[in-house]
């Protein structure tokens, strides 16, 4: 990068942390993240790019003046951001779920797609969730259900079910930030499982487990599918 002597913090963020329009990043400390912040603002400057919309748990960061920002870097103190499929609670640093799914009198197998659909979280924390959605619909494939007709009584029931549940899902709550403070040594466990029953279904997931000095050590979900 042209510019990597320059902006050394910038341009490793931009290499590494830039998911189409959006760059997702931190940093373990308030000094180093605001260092960051003026590079990667002077950075994308340079080639007449304006950075704005930014979010960080650290109210500090946001309170920093930007004259050439589009949107004030202040923000509500409930306020969440949606990112490449994840809510994020910027105040309490967690991953939160929003289910928009209405309840309906007739359902058809189409309908249950459009709802899976809607259940995607790219780090698959509500694969349990998920699993037990295309569970159900690979039951209307076996029995050969066309797109647009409605569900008989029996699966409309079982979906009508689910769908009422999901609301529930908008109680879980997950920690963004998963190590101890200064951890010492992290390992990363993988699990995975599968069925070949009635119904097909696999499952995997890595945790990441955190040594940390004079700690016990701590172990938490990073990535399930």
């Amino acid at each position: 990068m042209d510019e990597a002597k320059n902006f050394p913090l910038a341009s490793e963020v931009v290499l590494s942390d830039v998911y189409m329009y959006y760059i997702v990043t931190g940093s373990q400390d308030l000094g180093t993240a605001i260092v960051l912040k003026y590079q990667l603002i002077n950075l994308f400057n340079i080639c007449g790019m304006v950075l704005h919309k930014w979010n960080s748990k650290a109210r500090e960061l946001l309170d920093l003046k930007n004259e050439n920002s589009e949107i004030s870097f202040n923000q509500k103190e409930d306020s969440t951001i949606k990112t490449l499929g994840i809510v994020w609670k910027s105040n309490k640093d967690q991953f939160i779920f929003k289910v928009s799914v209405k309840q309906q009198t007739v359902y058809t197998k189409r309908d249950v797609l459009s709802t899976i659909v809607k259940l995607f979280v790219p780090m698959g924390l509500l694969g349990p969730v998920i699993c037990k959605a295309k569970i159900f619909l690979q039951r209307l494939w076996l029995e050969k259900v066309n797109w647009d007709d409605p569900l008989s009584e029996e699966f409309a029931s079982d979906w009508s079910r689910f769908v009422c549940n999901l609301e529930e899902i908008e109680k879980i709550k997950i920690d963004r930030y998963i190590l101890n403070s200064q951890p010492e040594r992290i390992v990363f466990l993988g699990f995975s499982d599968a069925s070949t029953l009635t119904v097909h279904a696999y499952g995997a997931e890595v945790y990441l487990q955190c040594y940390a000095k004079y700690s016990t050590p701590l172990s938490k979900l990073s990535l399930a599918t």
